[in-house]
């Protein structure tokens, strides 16, 4: 059986990693948010949807192409707009390759056949 004085420094180590980890996890509180507290970019929206099986995704894709019917024309517009805009921003930045339009029409009838 371990005397008194054996266990002493064994208490210090415990109460000393105690304080310190208290220090810690209210350091990591204060300067990290949980997941669901973290605003959500287009972006990383996007990589999470892209993560979900086909029947899930068209499921999604008809959720929120039935929501575009609740807008009205000068929303419509907006939305449309916009979503030109950031598709004629990411050819200028080089971010997508265009595709001729014959090659998309032979690959269409290739498709239909």
């Amino acid at each position: 059986m371990r005397s008194k004085t054996d266990r002493q420094p064994q208490r210090r180590y415990r109460a000393g990693f105690r304080a310190f980890a208290e220090r810690e996890a209210f350091h990591f509180r204060r300067t990290t948010r949980p997941w669901y507290r973290r605003p959500m970019t287009i972006d990383s929206l996007e990589k999470e949807v892209l993560r979900l099986p086909p029947e899930e995704r068209a499921r999604l894709a008809e959720l929120l192409l039935s929501s575009l019917d609740e807008l009205s024309v000068s929303d419509l517009e907006r939305v449309w707009f916009a979503e030109a805009q950031r598709r004629a921003e990411q050819v200028d930045s080089g971010a997508v390759q265009l595709i001729p339009s014959e090659e998309v029409e032979k690959k269409a009838r290739s498709i239909l056949r």
